[in-house]
């Protein structure tokens, strides 16, 4: 059985120190979490079997996604937002699921 493990990242550094805070609970680990909040995007999406968009950041698409294709394990983004730039994933042989329209492998 392998758990699994949540690594979070947002752009605003008191949103990553809040969330740091809420989720140091050592009793965390009874419930079978597993989170690390870090402070840089690149270091979060290393060696991840996916990526979950959860803020409307238009920012986002201004990463270096050339890189971050070279650091994941598996290239599968979740775009709960809608923000991203399927077009340019898809160049870069992403999986977009945009949740609550179309997406393609």
């Amino acid at each position: 059985r392998r758990r699994a493990l949540i690594k979070g990242f947002d752009h605003i550094e008191k949103a990553r120190k809040n969330a740091e805070l809420r989720y140091k609970l050592e009793h965390s680990r009874y419930y079978g979490y597993n989170i690390r909040i870090v402070d840089d995007l690149y270091s979060c999406v290393k060696d991840t079997d996916g990526i979950i968009a959860t803020v409307e950041y238009q920012k986002l698409n201004n990463e270096d996604w050339e890189r971050i294709a070279t650091l994941v394990k598996e290239k599968v983004v979740f775009d709960g937002r809608n923000i991203l730039n399927k077009e340019m994933l898809k160049e870069l042989n992403f999986t977009y699921v945009g949740i609550g329209r179309n997406s393609f492998p």
